[in-house]
């Protein structure tokens, strides 16, 4: 089953770079331009992105994902609702849309879950 976090459009507009930027610094003069852009999208996306066979909350309620790309992802289920987290970020993001798909789920966030600097 694969669970995207999708960041609204207002998120990627609320970046100070954007996906194709970071976390590799593109040299337009560079032969490799393009290969560091195609791998900054792959991060950014794969950062959204955690394959996983069933969800344990463990009793707590939340359960700790991991990201397609390794990046840990925190799904906890609040009396409001599902939301999600970072391991060293305080705020957790509402869920603004789940979409049940036959091979996962489509959780709509407010805010991206990989930025200029995180990693």
């Amino acid at each position: 089953m694969l669970l995207v976090f999708a960041p609204t459009d207002d998120a990627i507009y609320q970046l100070s770079s954007k996906p194709w930027s970071f976390p590799y610094p593109v040299d337009s003069e560079s032969a490799n331009a393009e290969e560091t852009t195609q791998a900054n999208v792959r991060s950014f996306v794969e950062s959204h992105i955690v394959e996983t066979s069933d969800l344990d909350f463990s009793g707590s309620k939340t359960a700790k994902l991991q990201s397609i790309n390794g990046n840990i992802i925190k799904l906890k289920n609040f009396d409001d609702g599902f939301k999600v987290g970072l391991p060293d970020v305080a705020e957790w993001l509402s869920i603004e849309n789940i979409e049940i798909l036959d091979n996962g789920a489509v959780l709509t966030i407010s805010k991206t879950l990989s930025w200029p600097g995180r990693y």
